[in-house]
Order: structure tokens, then C-alpha cells, then sequence
């Protein structure tokens, strides 16, 4: 029995296909769990917005600011490598410096 559900390789140039400001691709959903590869392009802000699932972010290129909480108390800087974990139901936006490329995980009936 095969264990490995999906392979994806992420590279930056497929997230940039669209002209938006804000592209999303979806990767995988199933009943436990979601990822969604987001890019945000320079200047640009995926606007503030909770989801009933805690959430992991990864940097994978570019910089910007991830701000979380009520009133955006808690900032956190994004650069390659960054890895953010956050609970369900936490307000938060991004805000792009550079050309931002992150990965999104929720993990669904936690």
C-alpha cells in the first residue's frame, strides 16, 4: 500500500502566471487538511481574515509582514524559511514587501 498521498513541487514561477495581486492555487483537500500556495506581489496585502482552523505559514521567497490579532498586536517578518503557526479564529493579514510566495497549511477537526 502506497503511503504517499501527493507529491508537489513548488517553484515560484507557476504561482505567477495571473496578473492579480493576490494568486492562490490550491494543492490539496482532503477531510483533515488544505494547502494552498499563495503569492502576493510586491506592495500587495492579502487583506485581514480568520479561518476556524489553525493554519501554518511558510515563506518559501520574497519578504513582507504577517500581523495577527485583534488589533494587529503581533508582527512577525516573513523572509525565506519563515514558519509561522497560528490557532483557529486568529485575525491576520500579509502584507508584501518584495514578491511574496507562501505555503498555507489548515488542519481541518482540530
Amino acid at each position: 500500500m502506497n503511503e504517499l498521498n501527493s507529491v508537489f513541487e513548488l517553484r515560484d514561477e507557476g504561482i505567477w502566471e495571473s496578473e492579480k495581486d493576490v494568486n492562490m492555487r490550491e494543492l490539496l483537500n482532503d477531510d483533515r487538511r488544505r494547502v494552498v500556495e499563495i503569492g502576493i506581489r510586491a506592495k500587495a496585502t492579502l487583506k485581514r481574515h480568520h479561518t476556524p482552523e489553525p493554519i501554518t505559514v511558510l515563506c518559501l521567497s520574497g519578504t513582507g509582514a504577517f500581523t495577527a490579532g485583534g488589533e494587529h498586536e503581533d508582527i512577525q517578518r516573513l523572509r525565506p524559511g519563515t514558519l509561522i503557526a497560528l490557532d483557529a479564529s486568529v485575525e491576520h493579514e500579509v502584507v508584501a514587501d518584495t514578491d511574496l510566495h507562501i505555503l498555507v497549511s489548515k488542519f481541518k477537526g482540530i
